[in-house]
């Protein structure tokens, strides 16, 4: 797998990114090292993203502690034995997946860590061979503490294709998010997104996400280009709600086709989960790099 696909490196060129190749075949591995391993295992929450049948990208928390191992540097392993709810909820089948993205993040500390790998053993323990494993800037992450817990009782999963005007409220109040893109190879990739509220803007069914500059890779864009399936995921941290978006993205450059100002989502199909997970958050500020 190169280090990035055709539209990745047209995103790079065209915005002047100024990525210096030879740092970033160091930068981005094929291997964690103990730095990195020291964080997955500090955190009991991470996202996954991977391939559904329909071939939308879908992105899902994983959560409980130990839920995800790092036993090699070039290995990871998703322990659902322990957690076998999430294959329940989100309907999960893990013999039809093949490459999967991983975002471990810390949202009060505002570190994060990106993983892209092959899924190369598929049982209670899901084995991920590493493809590539990097970090990334804190931009945009608004501090706060999370935590989740399943909450087998009283939960309520709903479906549809026209967002509710709750959805849309929620939508338009959030401050971050999280996304799965994926290119035309299928290679996954797990991403964040965060602004003040009110960044995404809803109309007719349609999201819109303006462009806010950060490490210059264009990874999510370049997917978006190559593949623009996309998924995306809200959380409402008061009232304990999951909002899954699955829909087509069109990227949206100015006049002079120099700069992506905004992209947007034709919503195709949402699930709502409604206690299915208990959200405690606190939250403590908000990024200094919001627009």
């Amino acid at each position: 797998m190169e280090l990035f696909h055709e539209k990745e490196r047209y995103l790079q060129e065209l915005l002047e990114s100024n990525i210096n190749y030879d740092l970033a075949h160091k930068w981005i591995s094929d291997q964690i090292d103990e730095r990195a391993s020291r964080f997955i295992r500090s955190l009991n929450y991470a996202f996954l993203s991977y391939q559904d049948q329909e071939g939308y990208p879908q992105i899902i928390p994983l959560i409980g502690e130990g839920i995800v191992r790092n036993p090699s540097p070039t290995t990871l392993i998703l322990n659902l034995e322990q957690h076998p709810y999430l294959l329940e909820i989100f309907k999960i089948d893990f013999t039809t997946i093949e490459k999967v993205g991983l975002l471990f993040i810390d949202l009060l500390s505002r570190r994060r860590f990106r993983v892209n790998g092959i899924v190369k053993y598929h049982a209670s323990q899901i084995e991920i061979q590493i493809v590539q494993a990097y970090t990334n800037c804190p931009k945009y992450i608004q501090s706060r503490t999370l935590e989740f817990n399943y909450t087998p009782q009283n939960n309520k999963i709903q479906k549809g294709t026209n967002l509710t005007k709750e959805q849309v409220s929620m939508i338009q109040n959030a401050d971050t998010f999280f996304l799965g893109t994926s290119n035309a190879d299928y290679d996954m990739d797990a991403s964040h997104r965060g602004g003040n509220k009110g960044f995404v803007k809803v109309d007719n069914n349609v999201l819109e996400v303006p462009d806010y500059q950060g490490n210059g890779l264009y990874n999510s864009l370049g997917n978006m280009l190559d593949y623009p399936k996309v998924g995306l995921m809200f959380l409402d941290f008061e009232n304990s709600q999951l909002l899954q978006i699955s829909g087509t993205v069109t990227v949206i450059f100015n006049q002079q086709k120099d700069k992506i100002t905004a992209w947007k989502l034709a919503v195709e199909q949402w699930t709502q989960y409604d206690h299915v997970f208990e959200l405690q958050s606190i939250f403590f500020d908000a990024s200094i790099y919001n627009l």
